[in-house]
């Protein structure tokens, strides 16, 4: 446990701020904050919103990712989250992300965050998280993230997929056939757990298996 959050633990939360989520999450948190005498006394869009919030809370509950397991806007969340910081407007700062893989999204891992909890955590790491104590990753509804290997010719061909390249253009690169291009494609696809490029494209950077974040030619 750092120091941080040993300095934290004590300290009694009576407020929370919500950046971003659903209307149905946020009055979900709410009610389950509610619970704990906890009182959401901002409800704003997203991170930079409270930036320009003039109130102040004891945490701020910070969505990630959007429905998908997206991440949207990293530079902008980068920069809020250092102007939240620098201002001290809020004691612990906790981001939020949805991942369908179990794995934390390597693009929120140096941002800051005081901790990073799955949508589906279970509410009481969720509740203990925001007094302070680490995430009990024992009580995630997704316990842990896969361990995924693709081997060299299935990450070159994934970021060939990236950069927008036709089956027929990977095969001529690589100088295989288009029956083998699918295959492997077939393969990775099951590897990852996904039903088509896009998805596997958007998993790969998420597990940090490519650094591509080109999607423009990962169609499906």
């Amino acid at each position: 446990m750092s120091e941080r959050t040993q300095e934290m633990a004590p300290q009694r939360v009576q407020t929370a701020a919500l950046a971003g989520f659903t209307p149905l999450e946020r009055a979900g948190l709410a009610l389950l904050l509610g619970e704990q005498s906890i009182t959401v006394v901002i409800d704003v869009a997203d991170a930079a919103s409270l930036v320009s919030s003039e109130l102040t809370a004891d945490v701020a509950l910070v969505e990630c990712s959007g429905t998908k397991g997206r991440i949207t806007n990293l530079k902008g969340l980068r920069s809020s989250l250092a102007h939240l910081r620098d201002h001290q407007q809020f004691s612990r700062i906790l981001g939020i992300y949805r991942s369908f893989s179990g794995a934390v999204p390597v693009p929120l891992t140096g941002l800051g965050f005081d901790a990073l909890i799955d949508a589906e955590a279970h509410p009481d790491t969720l509740l203990a998280t925001i007094a302070g104590a680490e995430p009990d990753h024992r009580k995630w509804s997704r316990l842990a993230a896969p361990v995924v290997a693709l081997t060299s010719r299935e990450q070159e061909i994934l970021r060939l997929i990236a950069e927008g390249r036709p089956t027929r253009v990977i095969a001529s690169m690589l100088d295989i056939s288009v029956h083998t291009v699918d295959s492997h494609k077939q393969r990775i696809f099951r590897r990852l757990d996904v039903q088509n490029q896009a998805q596997a494209v958007s998993m790969a950077m998420r597990l940090g298996l490519i650094e591509t974040i080109d999607l423009r030619g990962a169609a499906s």
